[in-house]
């Protein structure tokens, strides 16, 4: 018995979905070595700029500034964690990006006299992105490996 025309395009249509006909490649493409080192530079840059906002700080050389160089930095570091494909890393380094946000916004909130409305505005949408970043990224991860 001869197989049906129909059967036969179902059965290439599976094995071409399928990956026996056409593989698909599974594996990511290696991380580019160049690109990060210069990420690793720029996490250096970022960790030298955090230190010394600190050190001013609490020399009481200059006034909180609701963390944007903890922000650059941390943006710094998921970066990178993207470029080595590490979608754990990246899912914690965003709660990191959610809750430095979340301080960013409150410090602009408690120096409501000194800053405009426009400025709170932009910490809201800025803690909102961040949030939905993170959220694109828990719902990417594999489901047997749940996020923590």
């Amino acid at each position: 018995m001869k197989p049906s025309l129909p059967a036969c395009l179902i059965l290439f249509v599976t094995l071409t979905l399928f990956g026996t006909i056409h593989p698909v490649q599974s594996a990511e493409p290696k991380p580019n070595q160049v690109i990060v080192k210069k990420l690793q530079q720029i996490i250096q840059i970022h960790e030298q700029m955090v230190s010394e906002q600190d050190i001013l700080i609490s020399a009481g050389r200059t006034k909180p500034d609701g963390g944007a160089a903890k922000i650059a930095w941390i943006r710094a570091r998921i970066d990178l964690e993207r470029e080595l494909q590490q979608p754990d890393k990246i899912i914690k380094l965003l709660r990191e990006l959610v809750a430095q946000h979340e301080i960013q916004l409150k410090h602009h909130e408690a120096r409501q006299a000194i800053n405009s409305p426009r400025d709170q505005a932009k910490a809201r949408i800025a803690l909102l992105k961040a949030q939905i970043q993170l959220e694109r990224a828990i719902s990417r991860m594999p489901k047997t490996k749940p996020a923590k």
